[in-house]
């Protein structure tokens, strides 16, 4: 049996939806974070949903702990590639 890929969610408006997202880079903006909409809705339907998570708590902690941990990640990568 072939499976089909998902269908693209429809976007609002012209080219830039409410929450911040624009169909040429299909990014919503979330926590601080621009975030792939394929792991923004994945989180907000499947992942959060009876964790008794809020969704703008967890964007707003998952956006702080990125923040905090960015200098060490571009610090380990940069001697990675070196």
């Amino acid at each position: 049996m072939l499976l089909s890929p998902p269908r693209p969610l429809p976007y609002r408006g012209h080219g830039r939806n409410c929450d911040g997202e624009t169909a040429i880079s299909g990014r919503v903006s979330a926590g601080g974070l621009r975030v792939a909409r394929e792991l923004f809705d994945f989180i907000e339907t499947e992942a959060l949903p009876d964790t008794g998570i809020d969704n703008a708590a967890f964007w707003d902690g998952f956006g702080r702990i990125a923040a905090e941990f960015a200098p060490r990640n571009r610090a380990l990568l940069a001697r990675r590639d070196a």
